[in-house]
């Protein structure tokens, strides 16, 4: 029997015995009415392969069951089970098991473990949800859930069949085991009620479902870190939500969210949230709170601004905004240093905050497709940004070439300008000054133009955008109004912009341009000269007055004359370099034309044109003859022709009677014509510096005249009529009449009459040419009382200026050579000019009562003078006792003291000086004898060396001999270039120790002193020649005489020296010795080593024999010429050989040896 079938029979007629065979493979029971099993049937059917329970009304399996090992089929369909027990696990072979119908609302686990399950029917029961173990079984081919209440999975699951369900389960038992739960993509309507369950989980990720919304139920996982809600239908997520304390990335990209709970604030540790494709309008300050964050994505939504509170996020590395409607970001936006990636494409920026220098880590920023017209210059210092887009923006203010030459040069080009200067409207924002250098570098950037953000960053003083390819400086440069430095060079500059003169410019560079104007003889000139010639044509403009001296231009630039027209009528173009002029038809309505001081050789025939001028200036230039044309000129008022080649006044001048101003000074005019008296409108005429000879009598019928100068020319006499008292009346409008620098000898007779009217009389350079300036301040009466004061001059040869107030000395008396009397006393005179030597006729000068302090130099060359009266006039040069000697010795003492001036050479020897005389201890100290080299004092009567002298360091020579000094002072020894020292005949008997120092000393003379021995200082003096001490009261040699090595003279006679030192011999460079008139007995023989010396005088001595050693210095052999050795007591046959001479007497000495 191999299969048993019970179908529908009564429990309590079953016999269990019935069943009694061991081999049964198949057992059916169903529809019966048992309400459980005997517990043996498992142990006794072993070998079952197949059970049916179903249709009864059992409410649990025996755990028995376990022991059908082989079982492959169990039916349970239609009981009353409620659970299906863990030891189903143990029917391992297990292919089909059918519990339907039943009161099931658990299922064990370990059903997973039915590997061998192919299919399991749960319909019609009780279960809330399935255990995702069942996911394990790798044979199931058929789940059949229909009639649950099941949750789990949910019924969106359920309802797609087997493959949706099992793929659950699958992903449920994963998350189970990695604590991270996958359910993406599945259709899902609600929260995962898993997640619910599984409090461990880290992870959940439910992206690409339908969730609308998170229940309270969200915050039931306090241990979750990941949270993954991507493109799903969400709209709110609840509170609860603050809750998940580890929580650290919240993915929420593609759902419906408008707002977030405050709740989310609490999230102390997320790093990551990611609300992309959402419906938010702000970036709200719950996000803003949550400063833990490091990654934040809000792309794709409808923010339209974001909390200032953003600044809070010091943690944020990765910022997403691009696709939003941001119009504009808060200043604190910068406070985030830490990103390192920023997204803002697609938005309606206008602008960014400048703070973007804080963002030092950043290494990719998209700004894209916004409106920005400008970047935040503090952008180019994020040196490590790598990847930058920012195409598809309407960039005003950031050139488009920068724009097209990629991101590096653009962050190159903000750099500058962030290192530059503040932003414009910034700069008194605190702190935003620090590292500023107020010099904008924009080199090599290919500009075609200055940038405009540029022209706005006022506050810098340099800016250079060289090697760029500029056509034009706008205007606007002159917003610079602190810019000192420009550099332009290397561009395609034409001209520059009038505006630049307005910036305080001091260096600017514009080599290498292709510059039309300003021309180039203005650009050599440097900055200023450009800035002036520009500064000229822009005030110009407004005031209509062109002034454009001084600014080196060779030719009259197009860019001028394009400025002349009807508003224009003044043109200053004077001192230029200008050699001609080009047709002047664009100045026709100038009034005033300035063209002095240029190079012009002639004026074009269109001068006709300017019919308006009324000003004509030329002066300086190198005009001869003027155009034909030039009579034209027909409201011509003022003329100036000064400093040209005019020979004559051209007759078209004289033709334009409406001038009242005319100057043709210094030029090379001979005569006045008689053609001058047609302009009968002129006021001034100006004709000095001509060489003028004749002046036309016509002149006088200029009856508007009020100025006439004809001074400096060769004027003998003026005009006959100018003076003539019957032509007075024509002239007597005239003001000013100046005849200086002419030959006139005499003055009009008529002259006096216009002196009333006259403001400025003045004569220059001829015998009554200078006023005293007292004369003048004191009016024309005076004036005139001074006249007839010099008139009478000429007669008497006495000029009597005595008690007049005269501060000066008038210049012109110096020319009066006939002068013999000159009273000059009782007026203020401090000084009295050096021309007063040319007075050679003077005899007597008053000066008493006068303030002078000195006396000049030139009273010297006053040959005549025999009488000074000084009553009352305290001097300091000459000193008194010079004074006190007379007239002579005065003008000795200043002929001598201005030789010492020009000569080196200050001499003032036998004037009886007592001692120095002060004016010279001034002028020592003023440095006046800083160059002198010789003085000479002899024959006074000084009795000591004046310590003054030791400050005349150039001395050479001293020559102080004759006096009565007693002493040297030791300040000698600071006359370092002394090399001659004459003090002969004082009462000298020592010298100061400091005279060794004066190692210059050649040359000694202390003749006629009262010296017992030779001063040992003078012993070291290795450089003298010459040493003279004759007349004193030597008694011998010192040996450290030897030291003199360079000794060549030796002069004591007249002393009292009786024994010379063998050491003699060795001062080999002696020429000369004197020892004559001493008391010498014996010469020693080591003078025979002297083979340079030619004189020896040894007269008046007490020699009785001379060394035979003498014979030596016969020629050749020596040199000694000259032997004077008579008045001695030689014998014979000496004493008869010595008259006949030195060199019979040498040789017969040299016979001896």
């Amino acid at each position: 029997l191999d299969g048993f079938d019970m179908f529908f029979n009564d429990p309590d007629l079953f016999d269990p015995q019935v069943l009694a065979f061991e081999e049964l493979h198949a057992i059916s029971v169903r529809q019966n009415r048992l309400k459980d099993l005997d517990p043996l049937l498992a142990a006794t059917f072993t070998s079952l392969v197949e059970l049916d329970l179903s249709s009864n009304f059992l409410r649990q399996l025996p755990d028995t069951l376990s022991l059908l090992s082989i079982l492959k089929i169990l039916r349970v369909d239609q009981n009353e089970l409620r659970e299906v027990q863990p030891w189903i696990s143990s029917l391992a072979s297990l292919q089909v098991f059918s519990a339907s119908h039943n009161q099931l609302e658990f299922l064990a686990e370990t059903v997973g473990d039915l590997s061998s399950l192919e299919t399991f029917d749960l319909k019609g029961n009780k279960l809330i949800a399935i255990p995702p173990e069942i996911s394990n079984i790798p044979t199931l081919t058929s789940l059949l859930l229909q009639d649950n209440p099941i949750r789990s999975p949910p019924p969106e699951i359920c309802e797609k069949g087997f493959g949706s369900i099992m793929d659950y389960l699958r992903r449920l038992f994963a998350g189970m085991q990695t604590c991270k739960l996958q359910l993406t993509s599945m259709m899902l309507t609600k929260f995962p009620i898993e997640a619910q369950l599984y409090h461990d989980l880290t992870t959940i990720d439910v992206g690409d479902n339908l969730i609308d919304n998170l229940d309270k139920s969200i915050g039931n996982h306090p241990s979750l870190q990941n949270l993954l809600i991507a493109h799903n239908r969400l709209k709110d997520i609840h509170p609860n939500i603050y809750k998940l304390v580890d929580l650290r990335k919240l993915h929420l990209p593609f759902n419906q969210l408008s707002s977030l709970p405050q709740t989310l604030s609490d999230l102390r540790n997320l790093e990551y949230l990611n609300l992309v494709e959402n419906s938010f309008s702000e970036i709200s300050p719950t996000i803003c709170r949550i400063t833990s964050l490091t990654d934040l994505r809000i792309s794709h939504n409808q923010l339209q601004e974001i909390s200032p509170n953003v600044g809070q996020l010091l943690l944020l590395q990765r910022l997403n905004l691009e696709n939003n409607n941001l119009v504009a970001l808060p200043d604190l936006f910068g406070n985030m240093y830490n990103i390192t990636f920023l997204n803002l494409s697609t938005n309606l920026l206008e602008q960014l905050p400048e703070t973007f220098w804080n963002f030092t880590h950043l290494t990719v920023l998209d700004i894209s497709n916004n409106k920005l017209n400008m970047l935040p210059t503090g952008l180019g210092m994020c040196d490590k940004l790598k990847n930058f887009e920012f195409h598809d923006n309407p960039f005003g203010s950031i050139p488009q070439e920068i724009e097209a030459a990629g991101a590096g040069v653009l962050l190159r080009y903000l750099k500058q300008l962030f290192i530059a200067s503040p932003p414009p409207g910034m700069e008194d924002v605190p702190g935003i000054w620090e590292g500023k250098s107020n010099k904008l570098i924009l080199e090599g950037f290919h500009l075609l133009q200055i940038p405009a953000y540029a022209l706005r960053m006022s506050y810098i003083n340099h800016l250079s955008v060289r090697r760029n390819d500029i056509s034009e400086i706008p205007p606007e440069i002159s917003l610079l109004h602190r810019l000192k430095h420009l550099d332009v060079e290397s561009n395609l500059l034409r001209r520059l912009p009038l505006e630049l003169c307005l910036c305080p410019l001091e260096e600017l560079n514009l080599s290498l341009n292709n510059l039309e104007d300003p021309p180039i003889e203005v650009r050599d000139k440097g900055c200023q000269i450009v800035l002036k010639y520009l500064g000229a044509q822009y005030h110009g403009k407004r005031t209509g007055i062109l002034d454009m001296k001084s600014c080196y231009m060779s030719s009259l630039p197009v860019a001028i004359q394009q400025l002349a027209g009807p508003s224009m009528h003044t043109m200053d173009l004077s001192d230029n370099l200008m050699q001609e002029l080009p047709n002047l038809r664009d100045l026709s309505f100038t009034r005033d034309l300035r063209l002095g001081s240029n190079k012009l050789t002639s004026l074009p025939e269109s001068i006709r044109l300017l019919t308006n001028l009324t000003s004509l200036l030329l002066p300086s230039n190198f005009l001869s003859s003027l155009p034909f044309t030039f009579a034209y000129l027909t409201n011509l008022t003022a003329l100036n022709l000064r400093a040209n080649k005019f020979v004559n006044i051209p007759a078209s001048v004289c033709t334009l009677t409406t001038i009242t101003s005319l100057d043709f000074s210094e030029n090379n005019i001979l005569v006045l014509d008689s053609d001058i008296g047609k302009l009968e409108n002129l006021k001034e005429l100006l004709l000095s510096d001509n060489g003028l000879q004749a002046i036309a009598d016509e002149v006088c019928d200029l009856y508007q005249l009020t100025e006439l100068d004809v001074s400096n020319n060769n004027l003998s006499l003026l005009p006959g009529h100018v003076c003539s008292p019957d032509n007075m009346e024509k002239l007597t409008n005239l003001k000013s009449l100046d005849i200086r620098g002419n030959l006139i000898s005499v003055l009009p007779s008529g002259l006096g009459l216009l002196s009333s009217n006259l403001k400025v009389f003045l004569y220059d350079d001829y015998e009554l040419s200078e006023l005293p300036a007292e004369m003048l301040n004191e009016g024309s009466d005076a004036l005139l009382k001074y006249l007839q004061i010099c008139h009478t001059t000429l007669k008497t040869k006495c000029l009597d200026l005595a008690g007049m107030n005269l501060h000066v000395v008038p210049a012109h008396i110096g020319q009066m050579a006939h002068l013999e009397e000159l009273r000059l006393g009782s007026n203020p005179i401090l000084h009295l000019p050096d021309w007063i030597g040319n007075l050679r006729a003077l005899r007597v000068l008053r000066l008493d009562k006068t303030g002078l302090q000195s006396l000049p130099f030139g009273l010297a060359d006053c040959a005549s003078l025999q009488m000074l009266d000084l009553d009352d006039v305290v001097l300091l040069s000459p000193p008194k006792q010079i004074l006190s000697k007379g007239v002579a010795i005065v003008k000795e003492w200043l002929g001598r003291l201005r030789e010492a001036r020009g000569g080196g050479r200050l001499d003032l020897s036998s004037l009886g000086l007592e001692d120095w005389p002060p004016e010279l201890v001034m002028n020592a100290k003023e440095g006046q004898y800083a160059s002198l080299k010789r003085l000479n004092l002899l024959d006074n009567i000084l009795t000591e060396m004046p310590v003054e002298v030791c400050d005349l360091t150039s001395l050479v020579e001293l020559m102080a001999g004759y006096n009565r000094m007693l002493s040297i002072h030791p300040k000698i020894c600071e006359m370092q270039n002394l090399e001659r020292l004459h003090i002969p005949f004082n009462h000298l008997s020592e010298l100061p120790d400091t005279i060794s120092i004066i190692q210059s000393l050649r040359f000694i003379n202390l003749d006629g002193n009262n010296f017992r021995e030779i001063p040992p200082c003078l012993c070291v003096l290795t450089e003298l020649r010459d040493l003279r001490m004759n007349q004193n009261q030597i008694a011998g040699l010192p040996p450290a005489l030897a030291r003199l090595g360079k000794l060549e003279e030796l002069e004591l006679a007249y002393n009292e020296i009786s024994v010379l030192p063998r050491a003699i011999g060795q001062n080999t460079s002696l020429r000369r010795l004197k020892f004559s008139y001493n008391m010498l007995d014996s010469v020693p023989p080591d003078i025979g080593g002297l083979t340079r010396l030619e004189e020896l005088h040894l007269t008046h001595n007490q020699l009785a024999l001379l060394p035979a050693e003498l014979g030596k210095l016969l020629p050749p052999n020596g040199s000694l010429k000259n032997l004077v050795v008579t008045a001695n007591f030689f014998k014979p046959p000496l004493s008869s050989i010595i008259t006949r001479g030195c060199a019979a007497t040498l040789r017969y000495l040299g016979e001896q040896l």
